[in-house]
């Protein structure tokens, strides 16, 4: 979806995370954490993408990173793209940050 849209993809999980073997719910719910912000990304204008997955413990990690900035959570997004995932998924499962606010 990223490429047909013409985003530059300047990161993507290696072959090696690609082969993780995952239960098919937790496949379609990164389906979906990866899904969601990268549409975000393409209705934002993007023109760079990153993506990453990693493992924290029990848990995975993605990261999407885009480069058009200025995305500043508010109650305009409630009950789309960002905040339906973090109801599926379950009480502070995603953050989202924006160039102002990274670490």
């Amino acid at each position: 979806m990223a490429k047909s849209n013409r985003l530059d993809l300047t990161a993507v999980p290696s072959y090696e995370t690609g082969a993780w073997r995952v239960a098919e719910k937790t496949g379609e719910a990164l389906t979906r954490c990866f899904a969601v912000p990268v549409a975000n990304a393409i209705m934002a204008g993007a023109t760079e993408l990153s993506i990453g997955v990693s493992r924290d413990g029990n848990e995975l990690v993605v990261e999407v990173a885009d480069d058009p900035g200025g995305y500043e959570p508010s109650d305009d997004h409630l009950g789309r793209g960002l905040d339906v995932l973090g109801h599926e998924l379950g009480e502070g499962s995603v953050t989202a940050l924006s160039a102002a606010t990274e670490p």
